[in-house]
């Protein structure tokens, strides 16, 4: 589809901003199987991060045998 996500990660139980997360291995297959392009990610007020989910692919953390966010 060639889409674009922008994602705000918030904490469920305080409401705030939350910066400097990444994708969990789920997400990440979630994200490359539906065809989306970009996400945008917001880690504060001023800053955000754009991840070509193709980076993904060509560099497969999942292979390296160390997992985890």
């Amino acid at each position: 589809l060639g889409s674009t996500v922008y994602m705000v990660c918030i904490d469920a139980k305080t409401h705030e901003l939350v910066s400097g997360t990444s994708s969990c291995m789920m997400c990440k297959k979630l994200a490359i199987n539906a065809g989306i392009a970009r996400l945008v990610v917001r880690d504060d007020a001023e800053n955000f991060r754009v991840i070509n989910v193709s980076d993904w692919i060509e560099d497969d953390d999942s292979l390296s045998g160390k997992f985890g966010y």
